[in-house]
């Protein structure tokens, strides 16, 4: 015979040791895989000749595959009649064939029961099941149908559907963020004509994933170039004002690197944290605190250059200057000099609640000194009394009792003085001061008599 006779056509018979094995078994007169391509060499098993199932696959394979089988279907109750059955199973039938309501779908998602969307097709019922998932208030829902939509729709079709449901793009937008799809997610707001949303976007995604201030003002200046500079008539102007007021922060903390390499943390900060920086490296008492001065570095100017609110200028920098016990220069910020009647005069000024004030430099450990002088500014006696006591202000107690005219107040607060210090001399002055005052209140009234 010849070699290749031989090898196409075989009398020889296979021999199995599982010939007795007992269970499900494949005959070979089946066919187990069908192929359209022949094999140049043709294997034939005699039919007496049976292999064992589990020769194929695995128990524990084989076990999934049921398994998985049975989670697109809920298993029959044992007890069921042979009618009712053949209802249930002549309703699944029709399902695959007509769409059940919409509302039973959606009520399956949030019951996490096994659902198919596949029999949705035609686009009034695409429509309708996106409005449920929507009515339903439920993100997964309304996520799972505007997925399915995206991939059974023509883009054209998909776009002109959530173009009239904004919750939807919503919860699509976000998707594609949390899975880094940035550049989609820009691209499907472009294509619905959301230029704002997509400046939101990509602003937040270039501040958050950007981490070299180089890298993140480049992007910057190319987002604004690109989707602010040449669309000034679709574009809020209050989202091209945040970018360049950012790309100015940037160029200026690096600039600032460069002038002085020991501020490390001055990049990629927030304007207030720069504001606090800036505050800390100035000199208070140079001619350069003056605004008129042209200096980048110097507070007044940075909070003029970003627009900074006066009350967060003033509390960044009391915070600054009493956590670096600088106390002298607080008169120097907050005396204001103004002319009147040809004469400069100073007046306190500060766009911050007293009491907050005061709170925030007992939490610096102020002097009394210091304390006295923002407690003179309060104009209720019997509020500064009341926080003059709680920080021992000894000074701003004699004051306060002068101004309620309490004598016997502050011959108590007298006795409980035991250091001849300058409160106890202070208060004797007080005192001295109310006998004189009545004194002179006697002496008037005698004069009327």
């Amino acid at each position: 015979m010849a070699d290749d006779d031989y090898w196409n056509k075989s009398n020889i018979q296979s021999f199995s040791f599982d010939e007795d094995e007992k269970g499900f078994v494949i005959k070979h007169d089946q066919k187990l895989f069908v192929d359209d391509n022949v094999s140049e060499i043709s294997y034939e098993l005699p039919a007496s000749s049976e292999v064992p199932l589990h020769l194929i696959i695995s128990e524990s394979n084989l076990r999934k595959v049921l398994e998985e089988q049975s989670l697109k279907e809920t298993p029959l109750p044992k007890t069921i009649s042979a009618e009712e059955e053949l209802k249930i199973l002549r309703r699944r039938a029709q399902e695959n064939f007509s769409p059940p309501p919409v509302s039973s779908v959606i009520r399956k998602m949030l019951l996490k029961k096994p659902f198919s969307l596949e029999c949705f097709r035609a686009l009034h019922e695409k429509k309708s099941l996106l409005n449920e998932a929507i009515r339903s208030g439920n993100g997964d829902a309304i996520l799972t149908v505007v997925l399915f939509l995206q991939r059974t729709l023509e883009k054209k079709h998909f776009h002109t559907i959530m173009q009239s449901h904004p919750e939807a793009v919503t919860h699509f937008i976000n998707y594609l963020v949390i899975r880094c799809q940035v550049t989609e997610a820009s691209d499907f707001l472009t294509m619905l004509g959301k230029s704002n949303e997509n400046i939101i976007l990509q602003y937040e995604s270039i501040m958050k994933l950007c981490k070299s201030p180089d890298v993140k003002k480049q992007k910057l200046n190319k987002l604004y170039n690109e989707c602010i500079a040449h669309q000034t008539g679709t574009i809020c102007p209050y989202y091209g004002t945040i970018v360049t007021n950012y790309i100015a922060l940037l160029e200026w903390q690096l600039k600032q690197k460069i002038n002085n390499p020991k501020l490390i943390n001055i990049l990629d900060v927030s304007p207030l944290e720069s504001l606090y920086i800036a505050c800390t490296n100035h000199k208070w008492t140079d001619a350069s605190s003056d605004l008129s001065v042209a200096n980048q570095s110097n507070p007044y100017h940075f909070a003029d250059t970003f627009k900074i609110a006066q009350s967060q200028f003033d509390w960044v920098t009391l915070t600054e200057r009493a956590q670096s016990q600088a106390w002298r220069d607080l008169d120097k910020i907050f005396e204001k000099k103004s002319w009147h009647s040809l004469k400069t005069t100073k007046s306190f000024a500060i766009s911050v609640p007293l009491e907050r004030v005061i709170f925030q430099l007992n939490t610096f450990d102020a002097p009394a000194d210091v304390l006295n002088t923002f407690l003179a500014h309060i104009d209720d006696p019997h509020r500064r009394l009341a926080l003059a006591k709680r920080f021992n202000a000894g000074k701003s107690i004699v004051d306060s009792l002068v101004d309620l005219k309490d004598r016997e107040g502050l011959e108590k607060f007298i006795a409980t003085l035991h250091i001849r210090d300058n409160v106890q001399i202070h208060a004797e002055n007080a005192l001295k001061n109310f006998q004189k005052s009545k004194w002179k209140a006697d002496g008037l009234k005698l004069l009327k008599n």
